[in-house]
Parts: structure tokens; C-alpha cells; sequence
């Protein structure tokens, strides 16, 4: 198997190196052209020959740069269809604008010249640039196109002199979706406004500490493959893989101690990381491990000095429940509190709530039925009678019953 397919693979190294060389030839020879025409122009002010030479080097220059924009376009399609990681370089593109935009005002200062010279007109015509389609990816904001998307903006759109505001304005608008058209939604789109714009999303989304923790979160989300198959290996290295590379790209200060600190966030509960966070003065820097230790040492000692309101409302709650109620050992009580049970009998009759009736113990009495329970509590008390059986007799140090209060329990004095 091996041998057999080493002739295709050769054959499509071969086949793909053609097609990276084709367009890389095309644009080296568009370049020179413009390159030819912009060595004219110093030239240009020894006499009208020279001027004449210069003139007919640049009458195609728009057209050159039409052509060179689409060959460096299927350069960089040609190159990433064969390295999925690999970046759109259009810095030729940087160097090929300036000398375009060089020929170009010298090609317009020459016909100023020309027409003085023939018409005593010393008013320019200005010339209307019929600018070619660019193709550009889009951005819906998701933080891990931001890179790409960047970068391939910035060196074709923003930083392109030839390009107004208002051109630069088109071509972005017209490249973000969802999230990222959102985060420019409240700003007028003129031309006046673009550079604020473009600056919001900077802002935004030019963030290393967030795109790391995006990456790394994703490989800590990945799902074990449940099987081995082609499918399942394209993808891990799609998702798992690429985010490796994509951390790494990022070159941190400290990859380890990043892992560490955005391991250790995850573990702790989000006020805490909250309070971590806004500690951070300096946003723009990625703290560290250590940093975070510090913080909740620091933490450990005001929660240890200054009790929590939580803690501190409890126990107050809980004083003031005493203050009304007994204590009980039953760890789970019913939510009400009409019942009584009493398992102690006497032969000798008490002074209870009753005028005329004495009764062996206060559930019996009537008046003790219409009372609420904290009036209820209070009077046997008041009667120096017993809050566990409810005898009038004696007080609950010297009550020997076995059962007790089915809503509170046993009490204590």
C-alpha cells in the first residue's frame, strides 16, 4: 500500500506546488510592472521625453492593480487549502499600494502639466478610481476568528492609504454578522465615525487573556473519542488540536502558569473570582498564579476577623428564636404547633387558667385551648408548671415523662 501510493502523493505535491507557483509568478510580474513605471517617475522632471515614457509605463497601472489584488487572492486561497493553519499573508499588498498610490498622483500631476501647457487650464480634472471587489472573511463574533479576521483586514482594508474612510467604512460593515455587527450597533456608520468603529471592536475583541481561556476551555470541554474512526481523528485535530496550536500561538509570558490560574477560577465560587477580578488593576496584563494565592490568603484573614452578614443574621436569628421559644433536640419540627401530648397522671388537682375548675394539667382546660402557642408557652411558666407534659404540679426539672412535645420536643428551662 505504501508504495503504491507514494507516486500520488508525489503527484499532488507536484500538482499543488503548481498552483501556489502560478499565481506567486503573476504577482512578482505585476509588481515589477508598477515597480518599472514608479522608476519612470523620477525621471519625469529631465524633459518632456522622459515625462512621456513615464506616462505610457502607468496608463495600465489600474488595471495592474486589479489583477495583482486577485492573483494575491488565489495565492493565499492556494496556500491554505493546503495548510489549514497557515495565515493570508498580503504584506506585498502594503508596499504594491504605496508605490500605486505614488504613480498615481504623479500620473495626475503630469496631466495637470499637459493641459496647462495646451489649454491654459490650471484646474485639474479629477480622475473617479473604479475600486475592484475585495474579498474578505466575515465576522460574527466569535473571539477565535478575531485573528484571522484582523489580520486580514487591517493589511488590506484599514491600513490601505489608496482607501477614504468612507470606502474602509463599506467594506466593514459589510463583513460583520451577529455579536460583532451588535457591539457597533449604537454608533452612527459615517465616515466620520469609522475609525470609532473599527477602535470598538479593537477594544473588544483584541483581548489575549479571553482568547487563551477560550482556547483552553475548549480543550478542557473535549469528549473523549468513543471510537476510532477518520471522522473522529479530523476531529480532534480540528478541535482539540488546532486549539493547542492556537494557545501556543498566542506566545503567553508563562503558558504553565496560565493553565494553572484559569484551572484554579473554575474551582472557586464566582464571587470570589469576581472580587479577584476587579482587585486586578491593570486589565490589560494576565495575573498570575501567585497573584491569585495572595488574593485569597488576603481573603481567608477578613473572612477569619469580620464574620460574614450570613453568619451574623443567623445567630442573631436564632438568640431571638431562643428568646420566644424553647429549645429543641428534634432536628426536623413540624410547621405547626396545636399539638400536645402528655403521658403523666396525678391524683391531686392544680390551680390551672380555669375560675371555677382546677385541672391535673393545662391541656385540659379550656382557656389553655384558646391561647396561642407563645401564650400558651408563657402561661405554663407563668404557673411554674411543667412545658413538657403540661402539668401544673411540678416544673420540667422534676417531669418523668418519657414522651414529649410532638412539635418541640423535650424542652429545656
Amino acid at each position: 500500500m505504501s508504495k503504491a501510493s507514494k507516486p500520488h502523493n508525489e503527484k499532488d505535491s507536484v500538482q499543488h506546488n503548481y498552483e501556489l507557483a502560478t499565481p506567486q509568478a503573476k504577482r512578482n510580474a505585476l509588481f515589477e510592472c508598477l515597480q518599472y513605471a514608479f522608476d519612470l517617475s523620477t525621471e519625469i522632471n529631465k524633459g518632456n521625453e522622459e515625462r512621456e515614457a513615464f506616462l505610457d509605463a502607468s496608463i495600465n497601472v489600474d488595471t495592474i492593480r486589479s489583477d495583482f489584488q486577485k492573483v494575491l487572492d488565489q495565492y493565499n486561497s492556494c496556500l491554505m487549502s493546503n495548510d489549514p493553519t497557515a495565515k493570508p499573508d498580503y504584506k506585498s499588498l502594503v508596499s504594491f499600494e504605496q508605490l500605486y498610490c505614488r504613480v498615481k498622483r504623479l500620473v495626475a500631476s503630469c496631466t495637470v502639466v499637459t493641459k496647462t501647457t495646451q489649454n491654459n487650464d490650471c484646474f485639474p480634472q479629477k480622475s473617479k478610481i473604479n475600486l475592484p471587489p475585495i474579498e474578505l472573511m466575515s465576522f460574527n463574533g466569535d473571539i477565535r476568528q478575531w485573528p484571522l479576521f484582523y489580520a486580514n483586514f487591517k493589511s488590506t482594508i484599514h491600513d490601505n492609504k489608496s482607501l477614504s474612510d468612507h470606502e474602509k467604512l463599506h467594506y466593514l460593515l459589510g463583513k460583520l454578522t451577529g455579536k460583532a455587527q451588535a457591539a457597533c450597533a449604537g454608533i452612527t456608520p459615517s465616515a466620520e465615525n469609522y475609525k470609532t468603529l473599527f477602535d470598538t471592536l479593537v477594544n473588544r475583541y483584541e483581548d489575549k487573556r479571553t482568547l487563551a481561556a477560550t482556547y483552553l476551555q475548549q480543550l478542557m470541554e473535549f469528549k473523549p473519542l468513543s471510537s476510532i474512526s477518520a471522522s473522529n481523528l479530523d476531529f480532534f485535530n480540528d478541535r482539540f488540536v488546532n486549539a493547542v496550536r492556537a494557545l501556543k500561538n498566542l506566545k503567553l509570558t508563562d503558558l504553565q502558569d496560565f493553565i494553572f490560574l484559569q484551572t484554579a477560577l473554575t474551582k472557586l465560587d464566582p464571587d470570589t473570582v469576581r472580587t479577584f477580578e476587579n482587585s486586578n488593576n491593570n486589565q490589560s496584563e494576565i495575573p498570575t498564579f501567585d497573584k491569585l494565592v495572595e488574593f485569597l490568603d488576603n481573603q481567608t484573614k477578613i473572612l477569619q476577623r469580620a464574620p460574614t452578614t450570613a453568619a451574623a443574621g443567623g445567630g442573631a436569628a436564632s438568640a431571638s428564636r431562643s428568646a420566644v421559644r424553647p429549645r429543641s433536640n428534634n432536628k426536623n419540627p413540624p410547621p405547626h404547633y396545636n399539638a400536645y401530648v402528655s403521658t403523666v397522671d396525678s391524683n391531686s388537682a392544680h390551680k390551672c387558667l380555669c375560675t371555677n375548675i382546677v385541672h391535673h394539667h393545662l391541656f385540659k382546660c379550656p382557656e389553655f385551648h384558646k391561647m396561642s402557642p407563645h401564650e400558651r408557652f408563657q402561661a405554663a411558666k407563668n404557673l411554674n408548671g411543667c412545658i413538657n407534659c403540661l402539668s401544673t404540679k411540678h416544673k420540667i426539672a422534676s417531669c418523668q415523662s418519657a414522651s414529649g412535645c410532638r412539635v418541640f420536643g423535650a424542652f429545656a428551662t
